[in-house]
């Protein structure tokens, strides 16, 4: 009973309001892969500064300095004029508008294969996408100018290979904690 009152307790204690969009669902079996970016604020979100990548670099390519991207990974900068309106989701895919509906029964908001993007880097292979056993997601948002990218909302999964910690070694204004000490 006190495990449970302490579960409880500790649950209250971190439901705070989110005050920015956030990973809400996100789907990575093969033909069904889906990222859902959730509103759960009361205002409409303009998306025109937003991008979404899975390379754990994106910090240093928006600025030039980073390596190629690899095969597999993208960075997108979400389509001007893009929003979520309160209390509403956007829905991405990397997979084709088609494939989408016929897995979901409805239209994605933006798929990495069909949408032309202002911004963007895709890598080349036919095996793009979300993979399935160590992958890392990133929503941040970037005015363009500015040296500092500002991480919206951040997912990994299957090993902390993936993980980020952005130093000035590589060229970011400030360090990160180190991977080792994030939880």
């Amino acid at each position: 009973m006190i495990k449970f009152i302490l579960i409880l307790f500790i649950s209250f204690i971190f439901s705070g309001d989110v005050d920015h969009i956030i990973f809400n669902k996100i789907a990575i079996e093969d033909h069904s892969e889906m990222v859902e970016i959730y509103n759960p604020t009361n205002e409409i979100i303009d998306l025109s500064n937003y991008y979404l990548s899975d390379s754990d670099k994106y910090y240093n390519w928006v600025f030039g300095t980073s390596t190629p991207l690899s095969s597999t990974d993208f960075i997108i900068k979400l389509p001007d004029g893009s929003q979520i309106l309160p209390q509403d989701s956007f829905y991405f895919t990397t997979l084709s508008n088609d494939e989408y509906f016929e897995h979901y029964d409805e239209m994605p908001d933006v798929s990495l294969i069909d949408t032309d993007f202002e911004v963007s880097e895709i890598g080349s292979s036919s095996n793009l996408g979300l993979s399935d056993n160590a992958e890392m997601l990133v929503l941040f948002y970037w005015d363009n100018s500015s040296p500092i990218i500002k991480d919206v909302d951040y997912f990994l999964w299957g090993s902390n290979s993936r993980g980020v910690s952005k130093t000035t070694n590589e060229g970011y204004p400030f360090n990160d904690t180190i991977k080792e000490d994030q939880v």
